[in-house]
């Protein structure tokens, strides 16, 4: 495993998934696509799982959708994992610590300081 401190700038693959850790708090997950500019050959995208937790999940699954340009910052994570018959998978994870909408691709409409009744708010309750 190696931690690198990362900055990506990348579409959402498809709308995050909410969960909750054993103590209680939000972890949010979610897959980007990272498009690598070339003029000489095509090169296909890399992609990323990312991974928050706490008021930044909760904030990231009720503001980021399937297909919006986000920022990522934070540390990336690689595992090998052996499959059973005896090749090797790669794993790349950010576990981030700030995550924007691009606003060149997006508007946003920032609400600042919202206070939440109970952590679990779904997508189609008002968070406020």
């Amino acid at each position: 495993m190696s931690n690198s401190a990362v900055v990506l700038v990348g579409n959402v693959v498809r709308e995050p998934k909410k969960t909750q850790s054993q103590n209680g708090n939000a972890v949010c997950r979610f897959d980007i696509a990272v498009n690598r500019p070339s003029r000489e050959v095509e090169v296909p995208p890399s992609f990323y799982n990312v991974t928050c937790f706490s008021e930044l999940a909760q904030n990231v699954y009720e503001t980021v959708h399937q297909g919006t340009r986000v920022i990522v910052s934070g540390n990336i994570e690689v595992k090998d994992v052996n499959k059973e018959d005896g090749g090797k998978v790669r794993f790349v994870n950010v576990l981030a610590d700030a995550i924007g909408v691009e606003l060149r691709f997006n508007l946003a409409d920032v609400k600042q300081g919202i206070q939440r009744a109970e952590p679990g708010n779904e997508r189609d309750e008002e968070p406020w």
